[in-house]
């Protein structure tokens, strides 16, 4: 049953189709890893609240009430971690020595995942706060209306829906376009030049991006933030660290790993890779709990216990740790990819000229344009046309932020409804250019000439 209730959870979510203004490596993030650590929480859970969790057995007693309160009562306040062969303290001093063996972590364990759950998509709600009406427009509308185009088999309704985005597009890369030719308007247009994406100015066009790398920079703090919260809650850094090695059997705690090693899991990784057992370790299997009765004389039991559920805790914190290291190395490839993807004018212009390219083929038209002298198909304009088109686009109108908006088309919504919203807001632009008179023209950049009005015999024929 537990399954199931997970898959139908899961198909809600709707992962296959799921759209947003994200990459690989942000969906890996606020996704898939908060999908993985629900499914750890259920499934410990089931065994800590549904099944047996913990079972303790006491020498001197068999009564069921006693074996039952002595249970939930070392539950509650937690076991000693103790080496197989190793002797048990006769008097209290000796206990209050092993106070800094006490593990009792394992009752928490659901809560903690459930609270690594909501810091991986912390930085994903953020993210959508950020770019729904807060940068200049609702890019979350905008990708998720780009990949309905693909789906859309009605072509007048396609038609409808490729010009609203276009439109939108248009209105939100000229609504908040540098009016000014100011002093301060030219030192942020020459910060925007030397900078980059790295100063983020809405009406020069990098806002967006700026603020979509400073979330990148979110998801990797968040990444190693995870590391070092499992390593404190686990208490990696505490006595009980030690291992038994099942040859010897005795309890060791003269090897100690650097911290590094120990945040990272590295430890962990090679104790069970190199067949050490963690009886009296990080996940004990079998601990020692002390309970004092409220009778005559206080009599004191040392009962041992067996903690079954260590054994999911172990495996599930093992893959734990694999995943927020390789979610950090992801995490951490996609930043200078995004620089080189939006942050270089070569790179932009790149990319849409590909996009007008592709857009162009009688595939993605979904009209032939054949050669008057072979009739073969041909495409619109030359690839010398493309590339002028790709500069005036990126240059004058799309900027940093209008690339990266088309980037996430792509990504989310494929070639095919990336292309087509580019080319017909080519058309809308171009149109607008050549309705509007030159005096009203507005100029990108402070200090750049206005552009003059556009002919109908330098538009491409689509």
């Amino acid at each position: 049953m537990l399954g199931l209730d997970f898959v139908d959870f899961v198909q809600k979510w709707q992962i296959s189709n799921y759209v947003s203004v994200e990459d690989f490596a942000d969906k890996f993030n606020s996704l898939f890893s908060t999908l993985l650590l629900i499914l750890c929480a259920l499934v410990i859970s089931a065994k800590q609240y549904v099944m047996q969790a913990l079972s303790c057995n006491c020498p001197k007693t068999n009564a069921g009430k006693t074996i039952e309160y002595v249970e939930n009562f070392c539950w509650v306040t937690g076991t000693y971690a103790i080496g197989e062969h190793e002797e048990l303290p006769v008097k209290e001093a000796g206990w209050k020595l092993f106070e800094s063996r006490r593990i009792n972590y394992y009752q928490w364990v659901p809560f903690m995942l459930g609270l690594q759950c909501v810091m991986f998509y912390l930085p994903h709600l953020i993210w959508v706060a950020m770019v729904t009406n807060r940068l200049g427009s609702d890019a979350q509308y905008l990708v998720t209306e780009a990949a309905s185009v693909a789906k859309e088999t009605s072509i007048d309704r396609r038609d409808q829906v490729l010009n609203h985005l276009a439109n939108s597009v248009l209105h939100m890369q000229t609504v908040h376009r540098e009016y000014s030719d100011g002093r301060l308007a030219k030192f942020r247009s020459k910060l925007v030049r030397l900078a980059g994406v790295c100063f983020p100015s809405k009406r020069l066009g990098t806002a967006l991006v700026f603020a979509y790398l400073l979330v990148k920079l979110l998801y990797l703090a968040n990444c190693f933030g995870q590391l070092f919260l499992m390593h404190s809650f686990l208490g990696l850094g505490g006595h009980h660290l030690a291992v038994t090695n099942r040859t010897a059997g005795s309890l060791n705690t003269a090897a100690r790993p650097g911290l590094l090693a120990e945040m990272l899991g590295w430890d962990l990784v090679a104790a069970v890779a190199s067949g050490r057992d963690w009886h009296s370790g990080m996940f004990p299997r079998s601990t020692l709990c002390r309970v004092r009765l409220l009778s005559v004389g206080h009599e004191v039991l040392v009962c041992q216990c067996a903690l079954p559920v260590n054994m999911l805790n172990e495996k599930v914190y093992m893959m734990l740790w694999l995943w927020t290291l390789a979610a950090a190395f992801i995490t951490v490839l996609s930043v200078p990819v995004w620089f080189a993807r939006v942050g270089l004018r070569v790179s932009r212009i790149r990319f849409i000229r590909r996009q007008l390219l592709l857009s162009q083929t009688p595939i993605m038209t979904g009209h032939e344009y054949r050669s008057a002298s072979t009739g073969k198909p041909r495409l619109v304009a030359d690839k010398c046309n493309f590339a002028k088109m790709a500069k005036d686009m990126v240059d004058n109108l799309l900027h940093a932020d209008g690339v990266f908006l088309f980037k996430m088309m792509q990504l989310n919504a494929g070639d095919v409804a990336a292309g087509q919203v580019l080319r017909r807001l080519y058309e809308n632009w171009k149109q607008q250019l050549a309705d509007t008179p030159a005096e009203k023209l507005t100029i990108s950049e402070p200090g750049q000439e206005k552009p003059p009005k556009t002919s109908e015999k330098n538009l491409v024929v689509v």
